[in-house]
């Protein structure tokens, strides 16, 4: 596991060098050491998200598409554990660290799934719905539909909307914005 996340910190830091903007808005240094006291896989990859080492995105790139999407499924893994380890180890604002753990993910996510090939229409019903909320573009009444999606937001639709992209709900959440939960 620990050369794994080498290598691919490794492909990220070359890939992401030549993207526009790759250190721009990076909490920490590029060059900081990636290392955890308890060697937790949770812990390191949270450091490369404050690093900003998934935030870079280039549709025209299909390497670094194919890496953000290779990574999601990682970034997915992560559990308040591991973001309460991490806040305490590096003295990190849980709050914040979660927000870049949000952005990264849900970067990751949309290289995923327009990595997939798939049409919009191919998509499984949570995909289609998550990716008109992340690539809105894509989609001239875009915003029509995502207020119509959070008006009849559930509960048990998000909790099945997570469980189908296997990620926390609190991420679904986030990547949707407010709605009013219905009964």
């Amino acid at each position: 596991m620990n050369r794994w996340l080498r290598a691919l910190a490794a492909l990220l830091a070359l890939a992401l060098s030549t993207a526009a903007g790759w250190a721009e808005g990076a909490k920490w240094s590029a060059d900081r050491p990636v290392a955890c006291g308890e060697d937790l896989p949770g812990c390191r990859l949270l450091q490369m998200v404050m690093m900003g080492c998934f935030d870079a995105a280039d549709p025209d790139d299909a390497v670094l598409e194919r890496v953000l999407a290779c990574v999601y499924p990682r970034l997915a893994e992560i559990t308040e554990a591991d973001l309460a380890h991490f806040a305490a180890e590096f003295d990190e604002d849980t709050d914040a660290a979660r927000r870049r753990w949000y952005d990264a993910m849900a970067n990751c996510l949309r290289a995923d799934i327009e990595f997939s090939g798939l049409p919009v229409a191919g998509l499984d019903a949570a995909r289609r719905v998550l990716a008109l909320f992340l690539s809105p573009a894509a989609d001239p009444d875009a915003e029509e539909q995502k207020e119509q999606i959070r008006s009849g937001m559930t509960d048990a639709v998000l909790d099945r909307i997570a469980g189908a992209v296997a990620a926390p709900v609190d991420f679904v959440r986030y990547v949707i914005g407010d709605y009013a939960p219905q009964k």
